[in-house]
């Protein structure tokens, strides 16, 4: 593939990030609404702990729903440079409706909130379960194989943090410590961002493209 069809791929994905970026945020931006009203409204604090929760929660899934999307495209786009024809990747394919799923599942639960605090965030975290469950791959645009073994050992740590959040979340749907449950999956969420977000900071620190 010559210069100009690499770049006008180039512009092709570029193009297609800013599309997933405003698809997504308009479907997300309401929901995301919703639950800063439910923050607001709820007269217990365990409501209004649960939802900030969530709220926060909800910023990280936008975000990764968007870098996800970005990704298949991305990496689609690099498969077709390097083959000068468009692959249909298996592995690409299911990682996309993967991704796909779990946005429509994320959604409708942040617009359970309004119904149920307690509901939406189980029904949330589930999608994070099923996601890190059935993807098994990781995408890395940038290296020479693209389309990277990732199973459940790998995500591990990820997958017992989600389904302590549900067990924390259910405990307090029944009554059990409420304030407790939710203080501690609003200190899951936290830890759990300036961790992610704390690294990538570092990485962008020291790359120097940035």
């Amino acid at each position: 593939m010559g210069n100009r069809d690499a770049a006008k791929t180039i512009g092709n994905f570029t193009s297609m990030r800013l599309k997933s970026m405003n698809w997504l945020t308009a479907l997300y931006a309401p929901a995301m609404i919703l639950v800063l009203g439910q923050a607001i409204v709820q007269p217990s604090l365990y409501q209004k702990l649960l939802a900030i929760a969530i709220l926060l929660l909800s910023l990280d899934l936008l975000r990764m729903a968007i870098f996800d999307l970005e990704q298949v495209t991305k990496v689609r786009s690099m498969l077709a440079i390097d083959s000068n024809e468009p692959k249909n990747e298996p592995k690409l394919n299911r990682f996309f409706w993967v991704t796909i799923g779990t946005v429509t599942v994320e959604l409708i639960g942040l617009y359970l909130a309004p119904v149920s605090l307690s509901s939406s965030a189980i029904v949330i975290l589930l999608s994070q379960v099923g996601f890190n469950l059935l993807t098994q791959v990781q995408l890395m645009p940038d290296m020479v194989n693209k389309i990277q073994p990732w199973g459940i050992r790998d995500r591990a740590v990820v997958l017992i943090a989600d389904c302590l959040g549900i067990g924390l979340v259910v405990l307090g749907q029944r009554g059990y410590w409420p304030i407790g449950s939710s203080v501690g999956l609003l200190l899951m969420v936290v830890i759990y961002g300036v961790i992610k977000y704390g690294q990538i900071y570092r990485e962008r620190s020291a790359d120097p493209t940035h």
